[in-house]
């Protein structure tokens, strides 16, 4: 298990979105994104999104737009996934 001290804020989100097809069958399509955990910033989203920041970015998640924030959150990347899943139809 990993130890954390008090200057430690890094952060992991994971995402795991799943559905039961026609079949019966269980399909998942996780993902993550990695980042630090900051006073909170921001008016937009919901929940953590005020306080965190995604490695690579400057701003909070509520500090940027649906749009912005789906790119690289890990909801937008498992959501594109399932996307992906249900066009090819599988």
């Amino acid at each position: 298990m990993r130890s954390f001290s008090p200057a430690d804020h890094s952060a992991v989100a994971k995402i795991t979105i799943g559905f039961r097809d026609a079949q019966g069958q269980n399909h998942f399509f996780a993902a993550e994104y990695s980042g630090e955990v900051v006073r909170p910033r921001g008016d937009n989203g919901f929940g953590w999104d005020p306080m965190f920041i995604a490695d690579g970015q400057t701003h909070t998640n509520a500090e940027l737009t649906t749009e912005q924030k789906n790119v690289f959150s890990a909801r937008g990347v498992a959501a594109r996934m399932l996307a992906e899943h249900l066009a090819a139809g599988q």
